[in-house]
């Protein structure tokens, strides 16, 4: 007689009984060849570096982007204040007289500017995320292609020793 049990969510199931595509209660019986696992999961390591190594590129490229599109427009506000003074021909930003437009104009190239220091603090730190990413890579993929080389090595010498 088959022996019953309360599951947790409260579903009785009896040993011996077929559970949505699973044998319930019998051993499960798998062969894992231990080369095959372990290749496998040093080619799953070196692709989750080798994603991190890009995901830390494209941020770096991402960064130097931001950095060059804001030093841009902020030379664009300068030509533009500079203009401003030379049309109002009022160049001293305490006078009393001076253009507000070129007053906001200068203040948001300012704000560009110290944006783009943070930015380049940033960058800095990424450039080296990805220094040490690239470095784990290449240390994550060497392995492999030393054991590669042995094996291909093991196989020549065998088939040489075939031919003899």
């Amino acid at each position: 007689m088959p022996v019953r049990s309360g599951g947790r969510d409260g579903s009785e199931r009896r040993s011996g009984q077929v559970l949505a595509g699973f044998f319930v209660g019998a051993p499960e019986r798998v062969r894992v060849s231990t080369g095959f696992r372990t290749m496998k999961s040093r080619e799953a390591a070196v692709r989750l570096k080798r994603f991190e190594a890009d995901e830390k590129a494209r941020k770096v490229a991402e960064l130097e982007h931001m950095i060059r599109e804001f030093e841009g427009m902020a030379n664009d506000l300068d030509r533009q204040v500079k203009a401003e003074e030379e049309r109002t021909g009022v160049k001293d930003p305490a006078h009393f007289a001076y253009s507000t437009f070129a007053r906001s104009a200068g203040q948001r190239r300012d704000n560009l500017h110290s944006s783009v220091a943070g930015l380049m603090a940033k960058l800095e730190a990424a450039q080296r995320e990805r220094d040490e990413a690239l470095e784990q890579l290449t240390l994550a993929d060497a392995p492999a292609t030393r054991e590669e080389l042995r094996n291909r090595r093991r196989a020549e010498r065998s088939a040489g020793a075939i031919l003899r």
